[in-house]
């Protein structure tokens, strides 16, 4: 029918190729309007009451199932769910929604205290007139895919391993703010961003990266730390942009981290470093 539903459930933090798996099956239902239910942070940060690390922005996610085909990409507010046992959770969607047929992950759980699983799940679609589709564990290099998976690598600075789960190479976006010009005193000018708030933060260091600007794509050289050599505390990251030479102060730039190069390190003079940073480029 024209106005019944395939939906995809599940936190989708990353869209790595574990949740591309889902997406995918429900969106290859013709003739269904398709949807996600979704949670803007992982529901295992509220309860754990610690500040989240996301693999990308809600924006950049809606975005991105948007153009992937969804018609709609719902964003439930947690607190407000928390308590539902699984079958009041699933009497609450099926009431707002016309469902045939679901799309989730081999390990989904849901309701009050993840007491839900995919049996209950597989039960409940039987009883209400919808199909159940579970999609099996994804795995790179013999290792289940999985988001929390993913944040340990990018902490690590095992960013080639994470992108080989992620659907993309891991990214962020920022505006480009005014530095200390120190870069381009040394002869390798910069674009100083801050990684958004709540993402997870990459292990300090230099990473190989691309950057996006205009349309098209530069190799570059990020630092992400404090940049210990000149005595900073604040995070920031700083980007060496191969072959350009505009201004970007107050653009939005993203910027794809590729390959760990090496940690941060404080080095004893400006020669020292400069010497480095040409090894790095």
């Amino acid at each position: 029918m024209e106005n019944e539903y395939a939906i995809a459930f599940g936190t989708f933090d990353g869209l790595h190729k574990g949740h591309i798996s889902v997406l995918r099956k429900a969106l290859g239902f013709k003739d269904l309007k398709k949807a996600v239910i979704t949670f803007s942070v992982p529901p295992k940060s509220i309860i754990g009451n610690r500040e989240p690390e996301l693999l990308m922005t809600a924006k950049e996610k809606s975005e991105i199932l948007t153009k992937m085909g969804f018609d709609e990409v719902i964003f439930l507010d947690f607190n407000l769910i928390r308590n539902l046992s699984p079958l009041e959770f699933l009497s609450l969607i099926f009431e707002e929604f016309p469902i045939k047929e679901i799309a989730v992950g081999y390990n989904y759980r849901f309701g009050k205290n993840g007491s839900g699983n995919t049996e209950l799940l597989s039960e409940f679609c039987r009883e209400n007139g919808a199909v159940l589709n579970v999609l099996p564990k994804e795995k790179v290099d013999g290792e289940a895919v999985s988001s929390t998976v993913i944040r340990e690598l990018i902490k690590n600075g095992e960013i080639k391993k994470a992108n080989r789960m992620l659907s993309h190479n891991l990214y962020f976006k920022s505006e480009v703010i005014d530095g200390d010009h120190r870069g381009r005193e040394l002869g390798f000018p910069t674009v100083n961003q801050i990684i958004p708030e709540n993402l997870v933060m990459p292990q300090f260091g230099v990473y190989a990266s691309y950057v996006s600007i205009g349309g098209r794509s530069y190799r570059a050289v990020t630092n992400i730390g404090r940049r210990p050599t000149f005595n900073k505390s604040d995070v920031i990251a700083e980007t060496n942009v191969f072959d350009f030479s505009g201004d970007c102060y107050g653009k939005t730039l993203s910027v794809e981290l590729i390959d760990f190069i090496r940690p941060e390190k404080k080095f004893d003079s400006k020669e020292e470093l400069i010497k480095r940073m040409e090894t790095d480029k």
